[in-house]
Parts: C-alpha cells; structure tokens; sequence
C-alpha cells in the first residue's frame, strides 16, 4: 500500500497550471464537468510523482475515499485523513445549519 500526502486543498482555479492535466483527467474519467469552483484534495503519492485529485463534493464521509483510495492501492497518510476529515465536517456543519 503506498502513502499519498495531501499537497492542496483547493479549488480547481487555484491549481498551479502544472497540476491542471490531472485535475482534467480525473474530471473525465469521473465523466463529470469541472467547475473552477469545485474543491479539489490534490494527493502526492509518497515517493512518485503520481498525483491523485479528489473531488471533496463527490463524498460525504473520508471512509468512502479511504475505500476509493485503496481500489489504487494508496491510503491517506495520517495527517491528509485529518485535513480532509475535517474539511468534510465543515462543510457538513455548514450544509446542515
């Protein structure tokens, strides 16, 4: 299993131009439209230059990118799990208020 560490959390217009192809071609493999105000979790898998975009709306707890992650063979290093835990607790709080 290989670490993935969270190198932004973003959204999809304030992704460095670099980091843009990946973000294009997750958005394509999900068939999805990407919005410039969708919030991305960009991954770097330890080691590699593999980055893996995550698209924060698609989920609503971090168990289901857990899951996603390990279909890759990749897991959250400890403190992506909490950064985006916690993203997705705020947005909750926000969504129920």
């Amino acid at each position: 299993m290989h670490t993935a560490d969270l190198i932004a959390l973003n959204r999809v217009s304030a992704m460095p131009e670099e980091i843009q192809p990946f973000v294009q071609f997750k958005a394509e493999l999900k068939k999805r439209e990407l919005r410039k105000d969708l919030i991305v979790a960009l991954l770097l898998v330890q080691s590699t230059s593999c980055y893996i975009p995550v698209f924060l709306d698609d989920y609503d707890d971090i168990g289901e990118i857990k899951r996603e992650l390990g279909e890759q063979d990749a897991e959250l290093s400890p403190s992506a799990e909490r950064a985006i835990w916690e993203y997705l607790e705020r947005r909750s709080t926000v969504k129920n208020k």
